[in-house]
């Protein structure tokens, strides 16, 4: 793999306020907290605010270049990732502004895409009621490989960012899980409606509005 500075830890909050690492200083916490306000102020695609807790939640997520350029891929080829994966990962923040990630089974249906949950109670559905930016990723065709000297891996990966609601409208709510049933079971179609009628009651629709589809990939090999 190549070589590369260690990834920063919870550790390293710890250290002194305005002690060096390497070439980076950590500034003091009030001209971070300065510098996020400016940035809820006047918002940058290429920087982020230095605390992330100061963001208000109506605004948009950022959209920032992507490092390593060469491995974006369409939006038309994450849509394809998004129809193959399995599974995504939805991640939410915290009251107190900590990330909060969890996978799960989705369907991808008329450009949105389509969870559910019960309709009890939960950490998720908490945040999804309280702040209705998400992100969502989703990775295929995952494989380690030695190649050109490196220890790298195959992926093709998509991610999303957006909105996320609670679908209303029963026959939406019906066709999703119509879906999600198709997707994972295709061979207990004739079984669909009867296990819907069993389980809708307690049963919720989310819905994921895109705002920003992106790809990546990298090594994939093409498919025959």
């Amino acid at each position: 793999m190549r070589a590369s500075s260690r990834p920063r830890g919870r550790g390293d909050e710890r250290r002194a306020e305005g002690e060096t690492v390497g070439n980076e200083v950590d500034p003091p916490r009030g001209e971070r907290e300065r510098g996020a306000l400016e940035w809820v102020a006047n918002p940058s695609p290429r920087t982020a605010p230095a605390n992330p807790r100061l963001t208000t939640k109506g605004m948009p997520m950022t959209d920032r270049p992507m490092f390593r350029a060469e491995r974006e891929i369409s939006a038309e080829e994450a849509l394809e990732i998004l129809e193959e994966a399995s599974y995504c990962v939805i991640s939410t923040v915290d009251e107190d502004g900590a990330p909060y990630g969890v996978p799960m089974s989705f369907v991808l249906m008329d450009g949105r895409l389509y969870v559910h949950t019960t309709n009890a109670f939960g950490h998720k559905m908490d945040d999804f009621r309280r702040d209705a930016r998400v992100s969502a990723v989703a990775v295929v065709d995952v494989e380690a490989c030695y190649e050109d000297g490196f220890m790298t891996s195959r992926f093709g990966s998509a991610m999303v960012t957006g909105r996320i609601r609670r679908v209303e409208e029963d026959l939406e709510a019906r066709r999703a899980l119509v879906a999600l049933c198709m997707k994972y079971l295709p061979e207990y179609k004739h079984e669909i409606g009867g296990a819907i009628e069993r389980e809708i009651a307690d049963t919720e629709v989310w819905a994921i509005e895109p705002e920003t589809v992106r790809g990546k990939a990298g090594r994939r090999k093409k498919r025959a």
